[in-house]
């Protein structure tokens, strides 16, 4: 941030006049390295007052023309709602004090107060909307998403799950601009957009269209967010410009003989620490995504109970899909898994490296049925047990935590319900 110490004034014959060095932040978009100017006040106070007013539009306009920076835009416009509200007043852009009822518009150009025939820029943005807009560039407009998560994600991720999406967000923007550049998305020219649209799949390993459309979703994201932070219309849309969708390999499900006779094999697991080996163990039975088993708290893990069980509930990170909230029943090897563990895997809450931990465990113990396998398999040999063994469709779904087009009222099923198939299906 620039240094907030005033300009200086000085006497310069019969008039007044500032100094003041540009701060380094801004010297790519400011050859000059000192700022004077005369001013028209005639009292020192008046000069002080006058020579601020000049900075700060300095200073708006300088980071307006740094790469991607709204920064002065969001913090003036919170100076503005800070400064109306002291005044009893909501803050409104410039087009809709201009509809106001002429009582009410009076009163707010009543409030703003010329000094030395010069308006104070900071009571216009506040009582007037006066804010100028900053060029809408993908810098500009990804920091923009990030504080609309900031406002509207707070509670909804935990600390890691914020970080690593803004992080693909971030890689999604660095992808758009090295292609078309910083530009003001306002004017950009639809061949720009081509493109990136081709530089885009050039980049990808593979060509994988599901990883470009993938990018592409992110920077769409990045610019209505950012848009809507910034209190305008997004600037262009990149809908018309994903690639069309290939088929979908789902991951194959280790088969019955292969988790019975070489994962859960005596020793088979001996490399791994109690946590890992404890979520691994724990997801054969319960089918459980990796991420929900790790990050199960104590008071989600019911040993207690005529039917011990786990509450798959979220707290303060976000489930997959709102149907994930659901309880499962212990059996088997899982029920072991957390009797040895029964707080749960502090040492992997909110970690998403446990995932390659444990995938580089198994190829490295030779314990993927095949290179396509993964932890994950677990999951689905889960599902096509409750399958084979003629589960019912519905009872299915509330176990997977998927959606099945039952209303929200429907949900959960009674815990006693789903004893019979986890029962049915169990292994160890």
């Amino acid at each position: 941030m620039p240094s907030k110490r005033p300009a200086t004034v000085f006497r310069r014959g019969a008039t007044w006049a500032m100094r003041r060095a540009v701060p380094k932040a801004f010297h790519e978009v400011e050859p000059r390295r000192i700022i004077t100017r005369s001013l028209s006040a005639t009292t020192q106070a008046a000069a002080e007052r006058e020579a601020a007013i000049f900075w700060r539009s300095l200073v708006r306009d300088w980071s307006n023309a740094l790469p991607g920076q709204g920064t002065t835009f969001f913090e003036e416009k919170a100076a503005a709602k800070r400064r109306a509200a002291r005044q009893g007043l909501d803050w409104l852009p410039a087009s809709q004090v201009a509809r106001l009822p002429s009582p009410k518009l009076f009163h707010r150009l009543g409030l703003v107060q010329a000094v030395e025939g010069r308006y104070d820029p900071e009571e216009v943005r506040a009582y007037l909307g006066a804010i100028s807009v900053p060029p809408l560039t993908p810098w500009t407009l990804f920091e923009g998403f990030c504080r609309h998560l900031d406002i509207h994600d707070a509670t909804r991720r935990s600390p890691d799950q914020k970080r690593r999406l803004i992080a693909n967000h971030r890689r999604a923007v660095a992808v758009f601009v090295e292609s078309v550049g910083n530009v003001d998305l306002k004017h950009i020219a639809i061949e720009q957009l081509v493109g990136f649209h081709g530089a885009l799949l050039d980049r990808l390993p593979d060509r994988s269209v599901n990883t470009a459309n993938a990018q592409i979703f992110r920077m769409e994201r990045v610019i209505v967010l950012g848009a809507r932070m910034l209190g305008v219309p997004p600037p262009v849309s990149l809908r018309d410009y994903r690639f069309r969708a290939v088929e979908h390999r789902p991951r194959p499900a280790f088969s019955r003989e292969w988790i019975t006779q070489r994962l859960l094999a005596p020793g088979a697991l001996a490399g791994l620490d109690s946590e890992a080996r404890g979520v691994l163990l724990g997801m054969v039975n319960t089918g459980y995504r990796l991420s929900e088993g790790a990050n199960l708290q104590v008071e989600d893990i019911r040993l207690d109970t005529k039917i011990p069980h786990l509450t798959i509930c979220g707290h303060e990170r976000s489930l997959k899909t709102r149907h994930s909230v659901r309880c499962i029943p212990l059996a088997g090897i899982s029920l072991q898994a957390f009797r040895d563990c029964p707080t749960g895997f502090g040492r992997y809450r909110d970690k998403p490296s446990r995932s390659n931990r444990l995938n580089a465990f198994l190829t490295a113990r030779g314990l993927r049925e095949t290179p396509a396998h993964s932890v994950y398999s677990l999951r689905h040999a889960f599902e096509q047990r409750l399958i084979a063994a003629g589960v019912d469709r519905r009872l299915q779904t509330e176990l997977m935590g998927h959606s099945d087009g039952r209303p929200a009222y429907a949900r959960p099923l009674p815990l006693e319900m789903l004893v019979a198939p986890i029962t049915a299906i169990s292994l160890g």
